[in-house]
């Protein structure tokens, strides 16, 4: 039996400031452990913000210092699913700039009851959140501060697996042949018997086909939206400031950081940001500001 039901996988640098809150979080909505990975220049750069989450009898976060190389995400996630994938029944690859949204009763494991009998795999679509105008990061929390999002739900996704189903030996080739990030998509991996839905309980069938037409046509087909975002989603605070843009480049990892880079120096990042700003919502805040004084961060 595995020793936990719903666990998040994380790999972080320069997120010390924030890991805090986001492992309350999502504490707070019924996840039972995090196994996080840290790629800063040194194994205690995060480790004080996390101290209260490595103690007691049950410690709620699983700690590894990964420094062979900066930015090197497959490697990191791969080396969780060879060693550890089998103490949780659930697990999700979460960034920490990610939250996990349940709507009406902000409890993950009472969302997920009715899906595990039908489903192996639950895809989350991505809702992007803005910098409210921010050049620069503010210190404070990330869920209250930052309340405002882009209208429309963004065709990528974030998942729940059934962690039987994510063996490494299986994915190994489908990964050298360039299938899509796992911790996205699960379609190119071709698992035998997976069963994918989404967070309103319809069966997946090819998702990523024709990337990213087919998936657009399914997240803007009539009620979808207006369903899933009373439902659940991931808030993907991408941008946290008009800094980040430079942050993310200086941060390292894969090619596509460069190219927020690339669009900060041509100015096309001014666009993004107001598209992230577009409406206000207050619901994270909200339910936040409820939560926090009650939110213990110990083991």
């Amino acid at each position: 039996m595995s020793a936990h039901k719903f666990s998040l996988v994380a790999c972080a640098r320069w997120e010390e400031k924030d890991i805090l809150e986001w492992l309350d979080y999502h504490r707070s909505i019924g996840i039972d452990h995090v196994y996080l990975y840290s790629n800063d220049d040194t194994a205690y750069t995060i480790w004080n913000a996390i101290e209260p989450h490595l103690s007691g009898s049950r410690p709620f976060v699983t700690y590894r210092h990964w420094h062979p190389s900066w930015g090197t995400q497959t490697q990191i996630y791969s080396h969780f699913l060879s060693t550890r994938r089998l103490e949780t029944e659930w697990l999700c690859f979460l960034d920490i700039d990610e939250f996990l949204v349940i709507k009406e009763h902000n409890d993950l494991p009472r969302f997920m009851a009715p899906l595990e009998a039908h489903f192996d795999a639950v895809y989350f679509n991505w809702v992007l959140y803005g910098a409210s105008g921010r050049l620069t990061r503010q210190p404070g929390s990330v869920l209250t501060g930052l309340a405002r999002r882009k209208r429309r739900m963004d065709c990528h996704t974030k998942n729940f697996i059934r962690a039987s189903f994510a063996d490494p030996k299986k994915m190994w080739p489908k990964i050298n042949a360039g299938a899509r990030a796992f911790w996205h998509f699960w379609d190119d991996y071709h698992l035998n018997g997976l069963r994918i839905c989404d967070v309103l309980g319809v069966p997946l069938l090819h998702y990523t086909d024709k990337w990213p037409a087919r998936a657009n046509a399914l997240v803007e087909r009539p009620g979808f939206q207006e369903h899933a975002l009373a439902t659940a989603y991931v808030a993907h605070f991408q941008f946290k400031s008009e800094a980040d843009f430079q942050r993310r480049a200086a941060r390292g990892g894969n090619a596509s950081q460069q190219g927020w880079l690339k669009a900060f120096e041509e100015g096309r990042h001014r666009s993004l940001l107001a598209e992230n700003d577009e409406i206000s919502d207050v619901y994270l805040r909200e339910y936040w500001e409820s939560r926090r004084p009650r939110t213990a961060s110990a083991g």
